[in-house]
């Protein structure tokens, strides 16, 4: 059983009125193993979308997620091409899932971009990504607080390293928020 979706522009948004996606999506009983996971990050070096992107990426990602058979392992997507040939490929769910959240970060007004898990990032990607100073995290390198390696007289960062030590400065700020509630509760300053 299939779900035809047609994505199209509010009135008055485009110059071009004629901007639609068109998408048929069915269940697909196949089996997919051992894809490679990737991550979206927000990157401020490259262009925004502009308006009319992020309303269609919005309406997109709605449409889409309401399709999405979240028991299969992947579904059938029908694409049409500009010649008007359709093309029918499966994709697995996670990834069907990762476009979701893609369209909804550039519905949202946001520049995505995916980088692999294995990857190995420059000082300079990575302290972007802390947003935080080279400098700052050169020192942080030198500490030993964040792994890396050389590759030649170059510092590398892998990406999943550095997503690690972002969970772990999650998690202690987290507590120490927790510590700071609970003393003032202890001192009567806390609602009540």
């Amino acid at each position: 059983m299939g779900a035809a979706l047609m994505f199209r522009l509010p009135q008055g948004v485009s110059k071009n009125s004629n901007i639609d996606i068109g998408l048929v999506i069915s269940n697909n009983s196949k089996r997919y193993g051992g894809t490679e996971k990737a991550f979206a990050m927000n990157s401020v070096n490259e262009k925004l979308p502009t308006r009319e992107e992020a309303l269609l990426a919005r309406a997109c990602s709605q449409g889409l997620s309401a399709v999405i058979d979240t028991r299969s392992e992947a579904q059938d997507i029908t694409l049409t091409d500009r010649e008007g040939v359709a093309h029918k490929v499966s994709i697995p769910v996670s990834a069907l899932r990762l476009f979701v959240e893609l369209l909804t970060q550039l519905g949202e007004g946001n520049m995505v971009k995916l980088v692999p898990i294995h990857a190995e990032l420059t000082t300079q990607e990575a302290a972007d990504l802390l947003n935080i100073s080279r400098p700052t995290l050169i020192k942080l390198l030198d500490e030993g607080a964040l792994p890396y390696h050389r590759v030649g007289n170059r510092r590398k960062i892998l990406f999943s390293e550095l997503q690690a030590y972002k969970r772990q400065i999650e998690e202690e700020r987290l507590a120490a928020l927790d510590e700071l509630g609970s003393l003032d509760q202890d001192l009567g300053m806390g609602y009540e």
